[in-house]
């Protein structure tokens, strides 16, 4: 199994923490089963669930239950949209239907919830079912998530009260919550090289009150790191920086030490490697450079939909 999983960032507003292991494997089935079919519904059989999130049990009755359990939290489960004019809250699923002779379970989906699985080329969280799945602990599922949005940096800040409450582990005693956090550091560790979490204290005292933590790991590589990008790379490199897109953030550097990033208008812009100068695409004067024409022939390309290359 090699199932992808994709969403928009937004998802990883809402709170899964009432969630079990079985129940939050079998909702990123079904969005991994969405993922790019632009459908409102849609109908798995029970198999191809059990397939998907590697089921052990052999009971037909205690899959049932656990489709109802998984169903009951999702139809009260809400998204949270916020900006500076207002405040958006809806449900993610309308209705659910288990057909108990076809072994079959049908899924509605939120009109509004269909761009969080659909066409998502920017602002999105990418990771492999297959390891979700085999991670036992639902706190661990929730920060590899986490986790997973900050792919391409390598790095995930976050305050202490939050994570905490992420997790659903603020009223633990400070025994508890140390233990549970070192088994979360431990059960990831495999997934991401290099994983270090530094916990940041009040007054940079060894003994100050946590403030936050900053989770840092070797960041996916697999597009960085382009050395003397050719022509029929071109393409993919642009859809790449597309996919990502997020204003002024570093997004790809190429093995000459060029950071490629966007500008808050959209512009496809480069930093040198001296780091004293910023080139707009648009502007630059020196033709003859061989960054120059890289930045030419991607600024001509139209961008596509990425989901073959992810």
């Amino acid at each position: 199994m090699n199932e992808v999983v994709k969403y928009h960032n937004n998802m990883n507003l809402v709170n899964f923490n009432h969630f079990t292991e079985i129940e939050f494997n079998i909702f990123f089935a079904v969005c991994q089963q969405m993922r790019d079919k632009n459908l409102s519904e849609i109908e798995l059989s029970f198999e191809k669930i059990k397939e998907l999130i590697d089921y052990k049990s052999t009971s037909r009755e205690r899959f049932i239950s656990d489709i109802k359990k998984t169903y009951k939290k999702l139809l009260v489960s809400t998204m949270p949209i916020e900006n500076e004019e207002e405040y958006i809250e809806f449900v993610l699923f309308t209705e659910y239907k288990i057909n108990k002779t076809k072994d079959t379970v049908l899924i509605q989906t939120n009109k509004k919830f269909e761009y969080i699985l659909n066409a998502v080329t920017s602002n999105f969280t990418r990771f492999e079912l297959e390891q979700f799945v085999s991670l036992s602990k639902t706190n661990s599922k929730t920060i590899y998530r986490m986790l997973k949005q900050f792919r391409m940096t390598g790095f995930l800040t976050i305050d202490y009260p939050e994570f905490l409450d992420l997790i659903g582990i603020a009223n633990w005693g400070k025994a508890n919550i140390n233990k549970e956090f070192k088994r979360i550091v431990k059960d990831l560790t495999p997934f991401f090289k290099n994983l270090v979490v530094e916990k940041v204290k009040k007054g940079g005292k060894q003994t100050g009150a946590i403030l936050k933590l900053n989770w840092t790991f070797d960041p996916d590589d697999k597009y960085i790191g382009w050395k003397n990008i050719k022509v029929k790379e071109l393409e993919k490199f642009y859809i790449f920086l597309c996919a990502n897109f997020n204003a002024g953030k570093i997004i790809a550097v190429d093995d000459d030490g060029n950071e490629f990033y966007f500008d808050a208008d959209g512009e496809l812009r480069s930093m040198g490697k001296d780091k004293k100068y910023t080139i707009h695409f648009g502007d630059m004067k020196k033709k003859d450079t061989a960054l120059y024409q890289t930045v030419k022939k991607i600024s001509k390309l139209k961008m596509q939909k990425p989901n073959t290359l992810f």
